[in-house]
């Protein structure tokens, strides 16, 4: 879901686990920064929200459905992936593959040839919850 850099916040029962996290000794609210250990805090069947971007936030509500164990590696492995949605084209109902950021409606190849992309600025729908926001490309 990273684009641009933007701070982001786990929150796990009443902590937050920041990107930036700076603890308010004055605060109830408990902060603490996002470089811990996944099995330290993660438990199958825990319900936890991820906000991204706090300008334009993209929040999701997790769940932790198995825990898999590992060999430590420096190598990034990709452990869970959403399951890409069918989203329609507003006119005509096929797969859509752009979104114009302006409406907020999603176009199939065909019916976003009308558009001007400059103007709407069409960006591609790829399977993130990051669609259309921010410029958002998939890369």
């Amino acid at each position: 879901m990273e684009c641009c850099g933007h701070l982001s916040q786990f929150k796990i029962g009443n902590i937050f686990y920041s990107s930036y996290s700076e603890p308010n000794p004055f605060s109830p609210i408990i902060e603490l920064p996002q470089n811990i250990n996944c099995e330290n805090v993660f438990s199958v069947g825990l319900e936890f929200t991820h906000e991204y971007d706090f300008g334009s936030t993209t929040e999701l509500l997790l769940e932790v459905v198995d825990v898999l164990k590992t060999k430590p590696s420096k190598e990034i492995q990709l452990l869970i992936r959403n399951q890409e949605p069918f989203i329609k084209c507003i006119h005509c109902n096929k797969k859509a593959e752009q979104i114009c950021a302006i409406d907020e409606c999603f176009l199939c190849k065909d019916c976003s040839d009308g558009y001007d992309e400059e103007e709407s600025f069409l960006l591609p729908v790829v399977n993130s919850p990051r669609t259309g926001v921010c410029g958002y490309t998939g890369d």
